[in-house]
């Protein structure tokens, strides 16, 4: 997190953090969700995650496009 602070307040790039229970409240509706419940809801989108991981940045991904807009 450091690493990623300091390279956007060098570069000059606006950033914020996202709680994890908000992540996962968004995308499967319980804060406290756990990582099959947060695949499931991520392939409910119509995405086809190889883990957990990934399941976590789709959904991470969809707050944003959702909370921010689609440009």
């Amino acid at each position: 997190m450091a690493i990623l602070t300091a390279f956007c307040e060098y570069h000059q790039i606006s950033y914020s953090g996202v709680p994890v229970g908000t992540i996962k409240k968004h995308i499967t509706g319980k804060g406290n969700a756990g990582k099959l419940d947060v695949i499931e809801a991520v392939r409910k989108k119509g995405f086809k995650p190889v883990d957990d991981n990934e399941a976590d940045s789709l959904a991470l991904m969809d707050y944003v496009l959702v909370k921010y807009g689609k440009e």
